[in-house]
C-alpha cells in the first residue's frame, strides 16, 4: 500500500501531460504543474507512514501508551530483547524524560545521523527526475499519434509499465539488502540518463531522426523501471526504518519536505538547462546519483540484514541490555506509574 501511493505519482504526472502540447516545454504551466501535481501521492504516503508506522519505544513510553510500547519493543528489538529494551529505556528516560522536539533534536547526535541519511536519500530520489522522465516519455509516444483514442491507450500503457516497476519493487524489496538496491538502481539510472543525454544531444549527427521518439522512449522506460524498482520506492521506507532513533514525526516531516521541494524544483532547473543542452541537463541529474551511490556504499548502514537495535549500534549508540528478569517484570507491571505524559 505504501509503495502504491508512491508510484501513483508517475501516471498522474502523465495525465497532466495529456493536456499539454506534443513537444517538450510548449506549455510551461502544464509542464511544471504536472510535476507539482505528482507530489500529492507523496503527501499521501507521508501521511500513511505518519499514522501507521510504529513510534520509537521511548516516545510511546513518555506518552503513556504502555501496550504500544511493548509492541514497539518487540518490533524494533525482537521478542528476546524486548524486555531488556523496556528496562534499559526506562533508565535512559529517567535521565532525560522528554520527547525530541524540532529544537532539541539538533543536539542529539544519533538522531542527527538518522535524519541526515533519511534527508539525503529523499533529496536524491526527488532530484532523480522520475516524474520528469515519464512526462517526457508520454510526449515521445504521442508525438506521432495525435488522436485522442491513441493518447488514452498510450496513457494506460504507461500506467501498466509504472506498476510493473512497482511489482519489481515488491519482488526485490524483501529479498535484497536495501543498501545494495539503492546503489544498483541509482547506478543503472545514471547510465540510462547519460545515454539519453548523449543521444538527444547528437541525434542530428547520428542521422537517426526517424527513430528518435522510439529510442528516447526506450531509454526513459528503462530508467524509470530502475528508479521505481529501487531508489524512489525505497527512499521513504528508509525514513521509517530510521525513525526509531528519534521522533518519527520530525524525521518523516523533514524528509518529505525535502523530497517535495526537490521534486518541484527539478523540472524548473532541468527544463531550462535542457533547452540549452540536453547532455548538460542529464549530467546535472547524474551527479547527485553517482555521489549518492558512492556515499551509500561507504557510509550507509545495512537496513535489511540488521535489526533496528544493530542499526543504532552502527550509529555509535550502545545499549546495556543487562537488566535482570525481576527488573523487566517490575517495569512491565508499573509502566503506568513510572512514566507520565510530558506537559
Amino acid at each position: 500500500m505504501f509503495n502504491f501511493f508512491i508510484t501513483l505519482g508517475i501516471p498522474l504526472g502523465a495525465i497532466a501531460g495529456l493536456f499539454a502540447g506534443y513537444e517538450p516545454f510548449t506549455d510551461a504551466e502544464i509542464w511544471y504543474g504536472g510535476h507539482l501535481f505528482s507530489i500529492l501521492p507523496l503527501l499521501t504516503s507521508f501521511t500513511y507512514g505518519l499514522l501507521f508506522f510504529r513510534d520509537p519505544l521511548s516516545t510511546l513510553i513518555l506518552k503513556g501508551n504502555d501496550e504500544k510500547a511493548i509492541k514497539s519493543a518487540k518490533h524494533y528489538y525482537g521478542d528476546f530483547r524486548a524486555g531488556f529494551a523496556l528496562a534499559e529505556t526506562y533508565d535512559r528516560i529517567k535521565i532525560k524524560p522528554s520527547i525530541p522536539t524540532p529544537i532539541t533534536i539538533w543536539s542529539d547526535k544519533i538522531a542527527l545521523k538518522a535524519l541526515f541519511l533519511s534527508v539525503l536519500v529523499n533529496f536524491v530520489a526527488g532530484f532523480s527526475g522520475d516524474r520528469f522522465s515519464w512526462i517526457f516519455l508520454y510526449r515521445y509516444l504521442t508525438a506521432t499519434n495525435k488522436s485522442y483514442e491513441n493518447e488514452i491507450t498510450l496513457l494506460l500503457s504507461l500506467t501498466v509499465m509504472t506498476f510493473l516497476g512497482a511489482i519489481n519493487s515488491f519482488t526485490f524489496f524483501n529479498k535484497c539488502e536495501r543498501k545494495h538496491l539503492l546503489i544498483v538502481t541509482a547506478a543503472l539510472a545514471s547510465i540510462t540518463e547519460l545515454l539519453f543525454g548523449v543521444f538527444w544531444q547528437f541525434v542530428a549527427i547520428m542521422d537517426i531522426e526517424g527513430y528518435r521518439s522510439l529510442i528516447g522512449a526506450m531509454l526513459r522506460s528503462f530508467q524509470n523501471l530502475f528508479l521505481t524498482t529501487g531508489l524512489n520506492s525505497v527512499a521513504l521506507f528508509v525514513s521509517t526504518d530510521l525513525a526509531f532513533s528519534g521522533n518519527k514525526s520530525i524525521l518523516l516531516s523533514i524528509s518529505f519536505t525535502v523530497r517535495a521541494i526537490t521534486t518541484a524544483f527539478h523540472p524548473l532547473i532541468i527544463g531550462h538547462l535542457y533547452d540549452l543542452s540536453p547532455l548538460a541537463s542529464s549530467i546535472l541529474t547524474v551527479i547527485p546519483l553517482i555521489g549518492f551511490s558512492i556515499f551509500v556504499g561507504l557510509r550507509f548502514p545495512r537496513l535489511q540484514s540488521l535489526t533496528p537495535y544493530q542499526i543504532l549500534q552502527s550509529f555509535g549508540y550502545t545499549l546495556n541490555l543487562e537488566a535482570t528478569f525481576d527488573e523487566i517484570q517490575y517495569v512491565r507491571k508499573n509502566m503506568n506509574k513510572l512514566w507520565q505524559n510530558p506537559k
